[in-house]
């Protein structure tokens, strides 16, 4: 059930992610003909702003002279100090001018309204997602673990159990409401519940505890009070978080601040999960493989962050193995380095000692250390055995390695070997054809140990990084 929640949840962010980034494509390029098809009407406005500051808002001398035998008196700007454009200015449009300038607004106004609207929904249904994931997950698990509710604090009259139908069906509904007065509360409620009746242990949630207060806060204001910041937010949010921010104003919520907080929420949630997940099952190989075959998904996808947390946590269960525990490890260095905190493990990566290990991981080592020249020379004595084409091709930790001139120079040689077939006078003489030449010539090429077999599939390479493993050979 756990891992179904998880799934289910992954698979809501990334649709999300998808909508947001291929309906905000549309409605860029809907806008940018909007402002094409207005450009006469938009004329006048920067015609005004090239008089204020003509070194950003620049018009050629023909342009300029356009533009006053077009508009004339229609526009009329008025500096109170030629020097000092902070002491204040003051822009008339009028006329003909001034009503198409309007026109054109209002066309641009509405286009832009629908791209402020496609943030607001998004930042809407990112929160929806994670509250229906903190249900699904409680439910779950106080179904499994019932005494951790309130028990004592709930009473059922005789007619409500005669109304149920029977005392599994009153469980049900006990657990229905403890859930449904748990998600009514706040977001502090919620981190309450699951430390102190739970007891589970969410680090990434106490270091990010303000930002995704922030997050709840700003959903908050959007949906209650059409996004104008009130005494709640000031009141709820931390404010080196609001520094910028007035009471009354307007908020914003634009594209960094949506990837943002999908990428907080995204983290937060699933490692609420899977903590609650080992507190139900302490040990489980599912688990390890699914949290193995996600972060490698996720590296492939650059998503550092999430994949570094998803090898951090999987490092630390019980039940994995040590192949795995070491792949754990090394991915998270992968993804720490990726996302430039190399330097916080520097000295446990150098003084790192892998020689024990199979090749492959070496390899890794070697990789993360950008030790090219030891790499290459361990790599020849390395494949297929310990390290297959494929790996050497797909996982993120070689990138580096793939793009240098070693690297192109060993896979031509790997994938177009050179043959050598020698043929005595009586072989020769013995083929019937030259088919029968050539077939000698092919099956002499695959004999080659670094001859690679047609069709692989990708997902071997996956379950030789990711650690996936097919059940029915464990």
């Amino acid at each position: 059930m756990y891992k179904s929640i998880l799934k289910n949840y992954m698979n809501n962010i990334k649709t999300l992610r998808s909508f947001v980034s291929g309906v905000e494509s549309s409605l860029l390029q809907k806008e940018e003909e909007v402002i094409k098809k207005n450009s006469m009407g938009l004329l006048p406005m920067i015609f005004a702003f090239s008089q204020l500051n003509p070194d950003k808002y620049k018009l050629s001398d023909k342009q300029i002279k356009e533009c006053i035998n077009i508009f004339k008196d229609q526009v009329n700007v008025v500096k109170k100090d030629e020097d000092d454009l902070t002491k204040g200015v003051s822009v008339t449009i009028k006329g003909k001018a001034g009503v198409g300038l309007n026109n054109a607004m209002k066309e641009i106004n509405l286009q832009k309204g629908q791209i402020n609207m496609l943030y607001q929904n998004s930042l809407i249904n990112l929160i929806v997602f994670f509250e229906l994931l903190i249900s699904r997950v409680l439910h779950t698990h106080i179904t499994k673990f019932p005494e951790i509710m309130s028990i004592k604090d709930k009473t059922l009259s005789l007619e409500d159990i005669r109304k149920l139908g029977s005392f599994e069906d009153a469980e049900k509904y006990l657990i229905d409401q403890e859930v449904e007065g748990i998600m009514y509360g706040s977001l502090d409620k919620w981190y309450k519940y699951l430390t102190d009746k739970v007891k589970i242990t969410i680090s990434y949630f106490q270091k990010n505890k303000e930002l995704i207060s922030e997050i709840f806060q700003r959903r908050n204001i959007v949906v209650h009070n059409d996004g104008i910041v009130n005494s709640i937010y000031f009141k709820n949010v931390n404010v080196d978080l609001r520094k910028d921010i007035s009471l009354g104003d307007k908020i914003n919520v634009d594209r960094e601040y949506i990837n943002k907080s999908i990428s907080i929420i995204e983290n937060v949630g699933i490692l609420i999960l899977l903590e609650m997940w080992r507190k139900a099952e302490k040990k489980s190989q599912e688990r390890v493989d699914e949290i193995m075959g996600e972060g490698y998904t996720l590296m492939l996808d650059e998503d550092w962050s999430l994949a570094a947390n998803l090898y951090n946590f999987c490092s630390n269960e019980i039940s994995i193995s040590a192949e795995d525990k070491l792949m754990s490890k090394v991915n998270y260095w992968l993804c720490m380095k990726r996302s430039g905190q190399y330097e916080i493990l520097k000295k446990e990566i150098e003084e790192a000692d892998f020689s024990p290990y199979n090749k492959k991981f070496q390899l890794s080592l070697l990789a993360l250390k950008n030790e090219k020249e030891e790499f290459f020379d361990l790599l020849k004595i390395s494949m297929p055995n310990d390290l297959s084409v494929d790996n050497l091709k797909e996982w993120p930790i070689f990138t580096e390695i793939r793009e240098s001139e070693e690297y192109n120079k060993f896979i031509q040689e790997v994938e177009e070997p050179i043959v050598k077939v020698e043929f005595t006078n009586n072989d020769f003489l013995q083929m019937n054809s030259f088919e029968q030449v050539e077939e000698d010539i092919i099956q002499s090429a695959k004999n080659r140990r670094y001859v690679r077999k047609r069709g692989r599939k990708r997902g071997r390479v996956r379950k030789a990084i990711s650690g996936r493993r097919n059940r029915t050979n464990r």
